[in-house]
């Protein structure tokens, strides 16, 4: 966490709220017998993961095009 410059405060609800999660997440499989589009049929819903897929990968190009330490000095 310390590499990508994330504070340790995230981390706690995840490790708090994560079993209760993926107990629904499943619970939700099960009841739509393995439809994986139950997530996003809803706009609401659509537009949840749609936010969270768009900030993961915002994430990962800041992450990629940050400057690394120690490394060769831009001219």
């Amino acid at each position: 966490m310390r590499k990508a410059d994330y504070t340790l405060a995230p981390l706690v609800p995840a490790l708090v709220l994560g079993p209760h999660t993926e107990k629904s997440f499943r619970q939700t499989l099960v009841a739509e017998k393995g439809n994986i589009f139950a997530f996003i049929e809803r706009p609401l819903s659509a537009s949840l993961v749609g936010l969270a897929l768009l900030l993961f990968v915002l994430t990962l190009l800041n992450f990629f095009r940050k400057p690394r330490r120690g490394g060769v000095p831009a001219e």
